[in-house]
């Protein structure tokens, strides 16, 4: 506890202006200065003030742990699946629900082709390199890219933020496409021979 003495160029708010500042009940406000969480000062008739530069210190903390959890769900899908999207987010979503993850946004995808044009997934990149996210929530991590998913991998984990795959059990796509890749390499060998 301070006692107000000294003129200070600090700003000080009443309780329920300052509860309503931090999203609590004034209650709350009080058990956290009792117990040290939070700087006050009471003025001479006994009421309790806080400070304005406590009250930012606290919502600068929250928008932090709130960063760490912030995700977006990605989904790429081709033309023919397109019916399948919502069912997909709301799949993505509940397990964002389930792991406690803010879903800052959600991205869609829908491309024709392997190497096809994909704003989506140039937003996801935006929102890593801003450090807007922590957390990219896919169906599966070749969503993100069915061919070479490590560089992009290698790329967000540099950008701090993870990929969470919520279905892990496909990976026959997976195979396939490793397949479709030594296939492509084997052919490309024999006409350069």
């Amino acid at each position: 506890m301070i006692m107000v003495g000294a003129v200070d160029r600090e700003e000080y708010l009443p309780p329920k202006k300052a509860a309503e500042l931090l999203g609590v009940h004034p209650l709350t406000l009080y058990r956290w200065a009792k117990r040290g969480k939070i700087k006050y000062i009471k003025t001479p008739g006994g009421r309790f003030r806080y400070p304005l530069s406590e009250i930012m210190r606290i919502l600068g903390e929250r928008e932090k742990a709130d960063k760490k959890y912030r995700a977006v769900i990605y989904v790429r899908a081709t033309p023919s699946e397109e019916k399948d999207i919502s069912r997909k987010i709301e799949r993505l979503k509940r397990y964002a629900k389930e792991k406690g993850f803010i879903i800052h946004d959600k991205v869609i995808d829908i491309t024709s082709g392997l190497c096809s044009e994909r704003p989506g997934l140039k937003k996801v990149l935006e929102l890593a390199k801003n450090g807007e996210i922590s957390t990219i929530i896919v169906e599966e991590k070749s969503d993100i890219s069915p061919i070479c998913y490590w560089v992009f991998e290698e790329l967000f984990q540099v950008l701090g933020v993870k990929v969470k795959e919520v279905s892990k059990g496909k990976k026959e796509k997976e195979k396939l496409y490793h397949e479709l890749l030594d296939f492509i390499i084997e052919v490309l060998q024999k006409g350069v021979m």
